[in-house]
């Protein structure tokens, strides 16, 4: 079963890109998919086949169950996916003037966010998961290690982090603040960082959820830009060592795309930007937000299929 994407491309504007490669790659990945899930639908019904003939049990008895789960699930992302480029040419002209007026987002109601857990509770129910949690369940035991052995203490990267963060936050939402002289490296290049010069901010530490996968998350902050482009960002801090191998929040950036998209639908990202903050140093790292839900959607898929086998 193939499906084809609609993309709309009548007047094009400098600010978006060609939307033929959109489509082109989102295409792709849907084809790829669906030739994944007949070569197992291939499978499943061969080893029935057998399991008739020699009434041995089938070791794929549950996974064709899963298999229509997870396809079901894939398709309705990239619909939603689809639907926000599709739109990006029937918007208002007016709605990407430079003159427009742009409002914070108001946060989602019932949603709360415990720090001191890291645990999210959307209502009177407790969310099992979140976004981080899903991107780390195959860390390697070497990984997990060194992660510990380097988060705490006055160098550790837990009270760095935490402290840019603070410092870039109180800027976005034009708070003063006193900025000790030992963050000052991190801070002074990423404040001057051209990725917020002239950006009028739409909502920082912004908390979202999907509750039909009990899973939360939060993303830094969401930009809006003279020339009318949304970047939606997450902030990355660094030691000195680290800086230049510090890798974007590729995934990550793609997870909040997509729940924006399912909470926010008439927000469309143009744009997911990782800036890494180094001592001394700042970075930007734009990518496409079809690139980035892509790379959310197979992690999400590695974390369901291992969940599955543990059952």
């Amino acid at each position: 079963m193939h499906r084809k994407l609609i993309i709309k491309l009548g007047r094009q504007r400098k600010r978006h890109p060609p939307k033929e490669s959109i489509g082109a790659h989102l295409l792709i990945r849907i084809n790829h998919s669906t030739c994944l899930a007949e070569k197992a639908n291939i499978a499943v019904a061969a080893d029935l086949r057998m399991r008739n003939q020699t009434g041995h049990q089938s070791v794929f008895c549950c996974e064709e169950v899963f298999l229509h789960e997870d396809r079901a699930r894939r398709s309705s992302c990239l619909d939603r996916v689809e639907g926000a480029f599709r739109n990006c040419d029937d918007r208002d002209d007016a709605a990407y003037s430079p003159d427009r007026q742009v409002q914070m987002l108001k946060p989602i109601e019932h949603l709360k966010f415990y720090e001191q857990w890291h645990r999210y509770r959307f209502k009177d129910s407790w969310l099992a998961r979140s976004v981080t949690q899903i991107l780390s369940f195959d860390l390697t035991d070497e990984a997990k290690h060194w992660i510990n052995v380097t988060k705490d203490g006055p160098d550790g990267w837990k009270l760095r982090g935490e402290t840019v963060h603070c410092i870039l936050e109180n800027k976005l939402r034009g708070k003063s603040q006193q900025i000790e002289d030992r963050w000052r490296e991190w801070s002074d290049p990423l404040l001057d960082c051209d990725v917020f010069r002239g950006a009028e901010v739409m909502a920082t530490e912004y908390r979202l959820c999907e509750p039909t996968k009990s899973m939360g998350g939060s993303f830094d902050f969401l930009l809006y830009k003279p020339g009318g482009e949304i970047i939606i960002g997450d902030l990355k801090t660094s030691s000195k060592s680290g800086f230049k191998r510090r890798k974007p929040a590729t995934a990550q950036l793609g997870a909040y795309t997509a729940m924006m998209q399912n909470r926010h639908p008439s927000v469309v990202i143009d744009s997911c930007v990782t800036v890494v903050s180094g001592p001394g140093e700042c970075r930007v790292i734009s990518e496409d937000p079809a690139k980035c839900i892509e790379i959310w959607l197979d992690k999400q898929d590695e974390y369901e299929c291992q969940k599955k086998r543990r059952w």
